[in-house]
């Protein structure tokens, strides 16, 4: 899977980060073993796409997201985005 998108929210932890990118057709969250990622950063990333089964009450609320297997920064962004500005992410399936 290839994705290219705007960093728009991160949440680190330890030994990974997670981080949300956003495109003109939604987000999605990225673990990545990888530090270094800001919010406006805008990014090509390669990896797999995974999903984390919650289940509350019988009913299933999970989460698909990236595994990153690769990052280009494509633009390094020192402010964030505008709220609602979205960038073009392209999805991929390689096979």
């Amino acid at each position: 899977m290839q994705l290219r998108g705007t960093v728009v929210d991160r949440a680190p932890m330890i030994e990974a980060v997670m981080y949300q990118l956003q495109d003109e057709t939604g987000e999605i969250w990225v673990l990545s073993a990888e530090p270094g990622v800001e919010r406006g950063d805008r990014l090509l990333v390669r990896g797999t796409v995974r999903f984390e089964s919650i289940l509350i009450e019988e009913l299933e609320l999970g989460e698909a997201y990236i595994e990153e297997t690769e990052r280009e920064v494509e633009q390094a962004d020192d402010s964030e985005p505008e709220a609602g500005s979205k960038a073009g992410m392209t999805s991929k399936n390689e096979q």
